[in-house]
């Protein structure tokens, strides 16, 4: 891979248009688009939310309808593994149908506030049950040749003040509830990505939280499938580079961007190498 397409596929675009812009070239219309390489034989990257059901964000597919599941937390309540993985095996061959190779499902954070807003897409108080439902679910959708994602790592408990909300909680405890969640999912799904989510931890930024994917997921679970930011990800400039391996569409515009094209400072040549094979 030449520089340029290293660095094309360390951030993409969202596959919406947005005022005068048109899609992306090759994007069916999403979350996000990677461009394909074709002289090596590498396919586009055609990403698609979410955890219950192929979305069509601002009618960007006219016409094109997917099947709506029932909130996460009624699935949870059916203590129901197999179902689980039935609806996750639905989800994944309509995106596949649909052309998307990637579904940013697989929701796992606890249920900690009552008034989360995005409780819908998550399972439960419980961490077993979470691990257990994820898992399975994620299962399901990369049985039929998409990968999914597991989200939003981790301890992301609230939408209001997402971006600088921090969830203080001590190691083993974190170990014994929300970690123990993912790192369940992890081993039962075996998902081909990780998305941290918008959240500080400990009151640094949990996209940019060495512990967190350096430590935990990258070396005590050995995870070797690639994170992901979550879309425009809030980060700190002044912090070493993040741990993250791409950067999700409408990345904060600053030195952490890990884009050359719209950082003033560029990747390292090595940890782009790194971050693109390990991708692909």
């Amino acid at each position: 891979m030449t520089e340029e397409e290293k660095f094309a596929w360390l951030s993409g675009p969202m596959a919406i248009p947005l005022g005068d812009e048109p899609l992306p070239e090759g994007a069916i219309g999403s979350a996000a688009f990677y461009p394909g390489i074709p002289r090596l034989g590498i396919p586009p990257i055609q990403q698609s939310d979410a955890s219950l059901g192929v979305t069509a964000l601002g009618g960007v597919r006219p016409g094109d309808n997917a099947t709506s599941l029932a909130s996460s937390l009624s699935l949870a309540a059916s203590f129901n593994p197999q179902l689980a993985e039935q609806t996750g095996r639905m989800v994944g061959s309509e995106a596949f149908a649909k052309g998307f190779n990637v579904q940013l499902a697989g929701g796992a954070n606890l249920v900690r506030e009552p008034r989360g807003g995005r409780n819908f897409e998550y399972l439960s108080e419980d961490p077993l049950l979470t691990g257990v439902m994820a898992g399975h679910s994620v299962r399901g959708i990369q049985s039929q040749h998409v990968v999914s994602t597991v989200k939003h790592f981790a301890v992301n408990a609230q939408e209001t003040g997402r971006v600088v909300v921090s969830s203080d909680i001590d190691e083993p405890a974190l170990r014994e509830s929300d970690l123990l969640a993912f790192e369940i999912a992890n081993e039962l799904g075996q998902p081909g990505s990780v998305m941290p989510g918008y959240n500080l931890l400990n009151n640094e930024w949990v996209s940019e939280n060495a512990f967190l994917l350096n430590g935990v997921l990258k070396g005590d679970w050995q995870y070797p499938g690639w994170v992901m930011s979550d879309w425009g990800r809030p980060t700190a400039p002044r912090k070493p580079r993040s741990p993250v391996w791409t950067s999700s569409p409408v990345p904060i515009l600053t030195k952490k961007s890990g884009s050359m094209a719209r950082s003033s400072r560029p990747l390292p040549k090595e940890k782009s190498r790194k971050a693109v094979s390990t991708t692909w």
